[in-house]
């Protein structure tokens, strides 16, 4: 009947808690004062900057055992909060007050933060908002976010807290602090990375045992709580905020995102679901700008990719069903069967014993190994004779020949000169083709074979390196390293010591002076054009673009051979 009342909200910054009035504070603080206790001796010097600030009053309440005094200070603190900054704009002050009043109030605001007390935590959760707001504008922007940055990961860590209430007051100033103005300072995608790097709790917090989701009942409610806390918050963060969530937009690698794999691995239904629910979400969001889901179907089957061989298949199965992709993945190994449940296909995809089917590499053919190559590796020719052509079955022989070369590329420091044997440009050729003989054919399945393969590839370049030209040895390199990925893009998603040990040789040889990034990344971006499974290719040329981007964009050939 009386019509609409309009009130003057005072706020700390647009939509934020209402700030209390100053008249509010000091009626808080003189009520509580009576129940402070004075300050021991022995801390005076500690609180001596807070009693300079503040008055012996507000610091005597701020540090007494009564929770009451401890909440009145900090209420009595936001209310002040602006009419201190006021009376710090006169000629008269020093140029260091406001460095001072802001190194005060942070600091009695961040003890407030730690404090186990439901009601003074949720009273300086509420400080953070109405304190931090009133110096954005005031003191310069980088020093205002060094004295943010410990608040924000005392808060991001309170989201693992065991009572619901503190959960809730920590979310609540999270968000209220990526409003205006803390909001053009602080941004979004910060948060998110702050709480993805807290998402799993016992790793986070001084835990290191190895599986955190494991331990006695009270733990595992703990981390599970805290894994939904903080699911819960970075969903909501991606819904109002989707528009700056995103840094690299159409990334075909979750980066910063995998953390959530543990959530995958959790001992609980319910953080696993939502752990997918959110990494899916996560997914479709950097993939959106890349078209439609048909579009978007090879970025998606790469995040899938991307998740450790450890993950449940239960959880694989949630992601790929939330990303609307087919249980059974379509690819060049078949048509049919999980592809990490080590079971055979009709396609051949998979036999009992995890192996894939490898007729999509063509192999060489046969190949007349050069005595010459037996000097030079002291070895008899019927030692290297499984390396003409491979064939099924014959896998321990053609590792051993490997390994056999392998021992005569260790001896070649002791013993460079040798009798009968070819020029070490002719040797390395040779290495170079003994690799390619075993990773073309069928019997670079077996991993004994592949990671024998590798360590000859990568002992042949260091010990050999010094001696060559870094023609000869991009020559050699240019025909194995194609074959290398085109079998890791086959087993690497299967097997992840093969994928590791691929990776890790091509990241090496990147960084090796007579080979270099430049090279390496040609050979990748070869392998993706003759793979039909490029994925992994993908990752790793990304991560070859994280690493030496400058360089790489610098090459007129590299940028052209990437458009």
């Amino acid at each position: 009947a009386e019509g609409v009342q309009f009130f003057d909200v005072k706020t700390a910054c647009p939509g934020a808690d209402e700030v209390p009035c100053l008249e509010e504070g000091e009626t808080a603080l003189r009520e509580a004062l009576p129940l402070a206790e004075p300050l021991d001796e022995v801390a005076l010097d500690f609180v001596a900057p807070l009693i300079a600030l503040f008055g012996d009053g507000w610091t005597r309440c701020f540090y007494s055992r009564q929770w009451q005094c401890r909440v009145a200070a900090l209420t009595h603190l936001s209310a002040s909060m602006s009419h201190r900054l006021d009376a710090l704009s006169g000629p008269e002050v020093t140029p260091n007050a406001l460095g001072e009043l802001l190194d005060g109030a942070m600091r009695a605001v961040h003890e407030g933060l730690g404090d186990q007390n439901v009601r003074v935590y949720a009273e300086a959760c509420l400080a953070v908002t109405a304190v931090v707001p009133s110096f954005c504008g005031t003191v310069d922007g980088r020093l205002l976010v060094a004295h943010l940055a410990p608040l924000l990961r005392q808060l991001c860590a309170r989201m693992g807290d065991s009572k619901e209430v503190v959960r809730l007051q920590t979310v609540q100033a999270l968000f209220r602090l990526l409003r205006p103005p803390t909001g053009n300072i602080v941004s979004p995608i910060a948060i998110a990375m702050l709480i993805l790097r807290h998402v799993a709790p016992g790793r986070e917090e001084g835990d290191m045992s190895p599986n955190p989701s494991k331990g006695n009942t009270a733990g595992d409610k703990a981390a599970r709580t805290g894994w939904l806390t903080r699911i819960g918050a970075l969903r909501d963060l991606i819904k109002e905020h989707s528009k700056t969530m995103v840094l690299q937009p159409g990334a075909l690698h979750p980066g910063e995102w995998l953390r959530l794999k543990d959530g995958l691995c959790h001992g609980d239904a319910t953080v696993r679901y939502e752990t997918a629910r959110l990494y899916a979400l996560v997914c479709k969001l950097h993939l959106k700008p890349l078209g439609d889901e048909e579009a978007q179907k090879p970025g998606r089957e790469a995040w899938v990719a991307a998740l450790p061989a450890e993950t449940p298949p239960k959880s694989l199965q949630q992601v790929r069903k939330l990303l609307k992709l087919p249980e059974e993945p379509q690819d060049d190994l078949g048509a049919s069967g999980m592809m990490r449940s080590g079971k055979l296909g009709a396609s051949g995809r998979l036999g009992a014993s995890g192996k894939l089917n490898t007729a999509s590499i063509a192999p060489l053919g046969r190949w007349e190994v050069p005595m010459s190559l037996a000097n030079w590796a002291c070895c008899a020719l019927d030692a290297l004779d499984p390396l003409r052509e491979p064939t099924l079955g014959n896998e321990k022989a053609v590792a051993g020949a490997l390994r056999t070369l392998g021992k005569g590329v260790a001896n070649f420091a002791d013993a460079p000169k040798r009798r009968d044997g070819p020029k070490p440009d002719e040797a390395f050729a040779a290495l170079c083709r003994a690799i390619q003989q075993a990773l073309s054919s069928p019997v670079a399945a077996d991993r004994g074979v592949f990671l024998t393969a590798v360590e000859l590839c990568q002992m042949a370049v260091t010990q050999l390196a010094p001696i060559l030209s870094g023609l000869d040895i991009n020559m050699g390199l240019s025909k194995t390293i194609p074959i290398l990925m085109e079998r890791t893009s086959l087993t690497g998603m299967n097997d992840v010591k093969i994928g590791v040990a691929s990776d890790k040789l091509v990241q090496q040889l990147a960084k090796h002076p007579k080979v270099g990034a430049e090279a390496v990344t040609k050979m990748v971006i070869s392998a993706m054009g003759r793979s039909e499974r490029p994925i992994r290719p993908l990752v790793l040329l990304r991560t070859l673009l994280s690493d030496f981007g400058l360089r790489l964009c610098a090459q007129r050939d590299v940028v052209m051979l990437l458009l």
